[in-house]
C-alpha cells in the first residue's frame, strides 16, 4: 500500500514538474506540427556576427554577356561516351566503347589512347609534327583561359588590364601589334626629335686651333 500511494505522488509530481517547464519554454502551448519539439519563442536579443556577411561575387565578361542575351548555364555531363577510343588496360574488348571522362586527370590518359595516330589533313606537309601541333594548340588553350581568368579578376578590382597581356600567338595583325606593343611609328618619331635636339645642343668643337 505504502508503495503504491509512492509511485503515484512521484508520477503526480513529474507531471507538475513537466508542465512547469512547458509553460515556461512554450507560454502559448503550441508544438511543432512535424516534431513533437516545442517551438521557442523568437529571441529578443541581437547577437554580432563572428564574420561579416558575405558580398555576392561580381559576374564575369561572359556572364554579363549571357545576362544581357538570355543565355541560360547548360550543365554538361562529366562522363562523354566515346568509340574510338580502344583501352588496353581495360578488362572487356579492346573494340568496345565506354563511357571516357571530360576533364579532369584521367582526360590526359584518354587523350593520349585517342590521339596515338593523327591524320594528316589534305593539301599539307606530311613531314610536319601534327602531335607538337595538338600540344601546342592545347597550350594556347590553357594561356588564353589563364589570360581570361586574369582580367576578370582585374575588372573586379577595377584594375586596367596591361597591354603587354596578351595572348601567345605568332601571326598578330596590324591592330592587334599596335594595340599590344604601340604605335612603332609614333616612338621612332619621337625618338628622332630627341636625337635631333641632342645635335642642336651639342657644342661644335673648333678645329682650326
Amino acid at each position: 500500500m505504502d508503495q503504491t500511494l509512492h509511485k503515484e505522488r512521484n508520477n503526480h509530481e513529474t507531471t507538475d514538474h513537466d508542465g512547469v517547464l512547458d509553460n515556461g519554454v512554450n507560454p502559448g502551448d503550441t508544438a511543432c506540427p512535424v516534431t513533437k519539439a516545442p517551438v521557442t519563442p523568437p529571441p529578443s536579443v541581437a547577437r554580432m556576427r563572428n564574420t561579416q556577411v558575405p558580398k555576392p561575387k561580381p559576374l564575369t565578361r561572359w556572364a554579363e554577356f549571357a545576362k544581357q542575351k538570355g543565355i541560360k548555364p547548360r550543365k554538361r555531363e562529366k562522363l562523354v561516351w566515346d568509340e574510338t577510343i580502344k583501352d588496353t588496360h581495360a578488362d572487356y574488348s579492346l573494340n568496345e566503347a565506354d563511357w571516357r571522362p571530360r576533364y579532369g586527370y584521367k582526360r590526359a590518359k584518354v587523350e593520349k589512347e585517342k590521339n596515338w595516330v593523327v591524320e594528316i589533313p589534305t593539301g599539307k606537309d606530311p613531314m610536319v609534327d601534327y602531335h607538337a601541333e595538338l600540344k601546342k594548340k592545347k597550350k594556347e588553350r590553357v594561356a588564353k583561359n589563364e589570360y581570361q581568368r586574369l582580367r576578370n579578376i582585374a575588372q573586379n578590382h577595377k584594375a586596367k588590364v596591361p597591354k603587354n597581356l596578351f595572348l601567345p600567338t605568332e601571326n598578330l595583325s596590324k591592330d592587334e601589334f599596335e594595340s599590344n606593343f604601340g604605335d612603332t611609328r609614333k616612338e621612332r618619331d619621337s625618338q628622332m626629335k630627341v636625337f635631333e635636339e641632342m645635335q642642336r645642343k651639342k657644342p661644335k668643337l673648333d678645329v682650326n686651333r
